[in-house]
This record gives structure tokens, sequence and C-alpha cells, in this order.
């Protein structure tokens, strides 16, 4: 389940005076700054500490720190001073991580004036399906959703790009033999055809190891400038295969995250072909209730032309034949075009929201 770890620091009365949160279990970016403000008996901002972390264990080779925009130095206690300022302004520090595989990270945090400490604006995004049509605006979806018995106001609402993310063999070679010639004819060259706004991923599910843990090797920004979707999936191919055994059950849970992450309209689609070894660490059943919790749609679809018999992931459809490809696609594009993304005012956990009863119209994506 997704949870959220929270510090606090009180006062000798109790009284709250820094707040820290931590998701858990929900996506994180490769690389984070951090950035810790120290204030003197006054409460003014003296100095600030500065944290990063990566997830591939490297030290960042460029450290960049400013206050409005001025660098400001660091010292070996990864500590600034901060300048003399006025209270009565806002201000912001900035740090910035340059590492050697490329990645970046940047983090601010603004004090003083009308910011007072630290507070920041936070939304969360809230997938959810129409049944019935709708004026996309914030005013129509007013009363819709709810955390516990907090109602909660909807800021924004939108369509935004679609985000599918594909997990199947590193080899396209049985995709190309079994789906190929489906896609001839009229279909081709753009069989089942990716609309506009849509981004194609694939996350290939033999992991590489790295400090004791596996990262699973990805490729996306396809679109259907590449082809159609039978296309991608008959010729997409992992360029540096890994020859450990397939983890496809936890492969299907890092998709569901980097699905989630896109914060818009999403759905992972995993691809079984004949030989279906999996050693993965989580169970399919408890990997399918992990991405419903994250609202995040999964289809399973097998190669052959009949549905294996007992597969642990249930409901399992057979694409090979061209009917039953072009019915799967169909429940699958309609899962895509019928999502709308609600940005709900305050920050939430997925489980934590819900429709208010008697909303009619729309309902949770699950």
């Amino acid at each position: 389940m997704p949870h959220e770890l929270v510090a606090r620091a009180l006062d000798p009365q109790g009284g709250e005076l820094a707040r820290a949160r931590q998701w858990i279990n929900m996506p994180r970016p490769p690389a984070e700054a951090g950035i810790l403000l120290e204030r003197d008996a006054e409460g003014r901002a003296v100095a600030a500490g500065v944290t990063w972390q990566n997830v591939m264990g490297e030290e960042p080779q460029h450290v960049t720190v400013s206050f409005d925009g001025r660098p400001i130095p660091m010292d070996a206690l990864r500590r600034v001073q901060i300048p003399p300022h006025s209270t009565e302004l806002v201000h912001v520090v900035t740090v910035e991580l340059d590492f050697p595989s490329g990645l970046r990270s940047r983090d601010d945090v603004a004090f003083g004036g009308a910011a007072g400490g630290e507070a920041q604006s936070e939304l969360t995004a809230v997938p959810i399906r129409m049944t019935k049509k709708r004026k996309l605006n914030p005013e129509a979806f007013q009363g819709v959703l709810r955390a516990g018995e907090k109602p909660l106001r909807v800021a924004t609402a939108e369509e935004g790009p679609a985000s599918l993310w594909i997990v199947r063999d590193e080899s396209a070679t049985e995709a190309y033999g079994k789906l190929s010639g489906l896609g001839a004819g009229p279909l081709a060259p753009a069989a089942l055809p990716l609309e506009k706004a849509d981004e194609v991923s694939f996350l290939w599910p033999r992991p590489r190891a790295l400090r004791g843990s596996a990262l699973f090797p990805s490729a996306g920004g396809l679109t259907r400038a590449n082809g159609g979707l039978t296309f991608l999936l008959s010729h997409v191919s992992n360029p540096t295969p890994e020859g450990l055994f397939p983890m496809y059950a936890d492969a299907v849970a890092v998709a569901g995250l980097n699905a989630f992450e896109s914060f818009g309209r999403r759905a992972v689609l995993l691809v079984l072909g004949g030989a279906a070894v999996d050693v993965s660490t989580y169970r399919p059943e408890v990997v399918k209730k992990y991405l419903a919790m994250l609202r995040v749609p999964l289809f399973v679809w097998s190669l052959e032309e009949e549905p294996p018999a007992g597969s642990p992931w249930g409901d399992v459809a057979a694409v090979g034949t061209r009917s039953s490809l072009r019915a799967a696609y169909a429940r699958l594009r309609d899962t895509l075009d019928t999502q709308r993304i609600l940005w709900a005012q305050g920050r939430y956990l997925p489980q934590e929201i819900q429709l208010v009863p008697g909303t009619t119209g729309i309902e949770l994506v699950h």
C-alpha cells in the first residue's frame, strides 16, 4: 500500500515548529535534493543544510546553492550561511545538483514575507472515468470528491496525454511471429492506431542488479509517428538484454509506478508469451491490488490463440487472432479515452480519496 511518513519538530510547549513528509511505496525521482533551514532564537533564517540522494549511489559532480539568485558557498558539512536579509520580503534558497550519469535535481525553499515558513500549495491528481458527458471545467466537478468526510475542492480538470506502459519479454521475436501478420491489409502500417496524445513506453522484465536491488531498464517516448501498437509490440526490443530470469510481476509494479507518475491518463499492458517463467518477489495478485490502489488500470494479454488456464493474473485476453486482438485493444482504448484528471487541492494518498455518495456520470479509475 502507499503510505506517508511524517516527521515533526515540536517546541517545549508541544507546538509544531517544522514538518517533513515523504511518500512510501510511491514514485520518487532518481535524484533528490533537500534544504533544511536553520533559524536563530528570533526565528530568522541564518543557515541551511543541504542534502541529496541518488538511486545510482552517485555523488554530485557540481553543487550550486544560491540565495535570491546569487551564488553562496557551501562548506564541507554541506551547510550554507544565509546572508543578512529583510524578513518582510520573500527570499528563496535554491540548490541544483549535477550527477556524472546526467541526472539533475533541484530544490527551492521560499521563506519570509507572505511565504512565512516553507508552506506551499499542493495538488493531488485524481484519475476518473467519464460515464456521461460533462463540461471539462473545475466548477462541473465541485462536490464530487472527498477524503474521509472532508470535501475536496477541484482546482482544475484536464484530459491531457495518455501514457501506456508495456511489460513484454526483452526480445520482439515471439511477438513478431504471432502479431506481425495480424496487422496486414487495411490496418497496416498503423495496426491498432495510437491517438495523437498517446505516449508508449516499454519496461523490460529482466532487471539489472544495483546495490542489492533490481533496476528494470525501459524505453519510452514512442508515439504514433513510430507506428501502431501492433508494430511496436512486434518490433521494439531491449538493445542490451540481461541474462537474468524475468520478473514479470515486479516489473508490472514498477510500470504501474511510472504510469502513476505521469499524473495523467494511464494504463499498464502486460504481454505474456509461451514461456512465462516468473521469479518475481511479489505475487501477481498482490501487484494487481497495488495497481488498483494507485488507480492504474492493468490489462494482461497472451500471444496465444486461447487464454491460458489458471493464470495467476486472472482475466487474460488471448490476442492470437485478428478479431481477438482488435477486441482487446478496443477495451484498452476505451479505458484510456474515457479517463480525465481532476486536480484536488491538498496532498492525499490515492486510497484516501473517494467519490461523494450519490455522484453520477463519473467513476474513479481502478
